[in-house]
């Protein structure tokens, strides 16, 4: 049952999560659990390689098992 009071902030927008007594979700500085808040983080994507396409068969550069039949 939610027994703490939400913080002015998540009252003022209408937000309807709840922030556990230790664990803050919103992030906002008069929540009573703020101390507990962390940014998330984005993980970097830029290193990620594409995925093939269907051409990627096509365009291999050394013969297969395939090949020979």
């Amino acid at each position: 049952m939610n027994t703490a009071p939400p913080c002015r902030t998540c009252a003022d927008v209408n937000r309807r999560g709840y922030c556990a007594p230790l664990r803050c979700y919103c992030g906002h500085k008069d929540c009573h659990a703020a101390a507990s808040y962390y940014e998330p983080t984005i993980p970097d994507v830029s290193n990620v390689r594409e995925k093939p396409t269907s051409t990627s068969w096509a365009n291999r550069k050394e013969s297969t098992w395939i090949d020979q039949m």
